[in-house]
């Protein structure tokens, strides 16, 4: 069965609108493949209405993902500094987290207050708070559950996206309706 005469089928069956992306999951499909079959039956004249809403979506980059299973790059930073108070190098502490997670996570943890260096002992970094809460982590977390998209504060993503930890995509959904009653 053709695309088309899925949606008509689904839309015989029940009075209610239904909106692209819902018939994107349903029938495991592309948007794109569901918003092209709307837009062939809006052709045919008065078989289906439609209205148009623009949607901002945040999705995940692959350093995002990563970041969700590993914490974030201050958090690997500030693990990676030994609990004991002794410190450890500079130079040590970017060998082990890897240079492009210690140079970004480096600056964020000294801003966070995590960390510090101890000018007083040869500038070794040391913990500066006993435990901490990753709050990138667990805001990407959500992120990556679809429900949850309106509990991560603008300004916060704003900052995850400037960090290239997330993408904003701008999805245009379709609420289609039947005017009649399909026979």
């Amino acid at each position: 069965m053709e695309l088309p005469e899925k949606i008509l089928g689904l839309m015989s069956d029940s009075n209610e609108t239904i909106e692209s992306d819902k018939l994107a999951v349903k029938f495991e499909e592309d948007h794109q493949k569901v918003v092209g079959a709307i837009k062939s039956l809006e052709s045919l004249g008065d078989v289906i209405k439609t209205e148009t809403e623009t949607i901002k979506e945040w999705h995940l980059t692959n350093e995002g993902k990563d970041v969700v299973k590993r914490g974030s790059h201050e958090a690997v930073v500030y693990s990676a500094v030994p609990q004991n108070g002794n410190g450890t190098s500079r130079q040590d502490l970017m060998t082990k987290v890897g240079a492009e997670i210690g140079k970004i996570g480096f600056s964020k943890a000294l801003q966070q207050g995590w960390i510090m260096i101890d000018k007083n002992d040869n500038g070794l970094v040391k913990r500066k708070v006993d435990n901490i809460t990753d709050v990138v982590q667990k805001d990407l977390s959500s992120l990556s559950q679809a429900a949850a998209h309106d509990s991560v504060p603008e300004k916060s993503l704003a900052e995850y996206k400037k960090r290239k930890l997330v993408e904003e995509k701008t999805v245009k959904r379709y609420t289609i309706n039947c005017p009649y009653t399909i026979i």
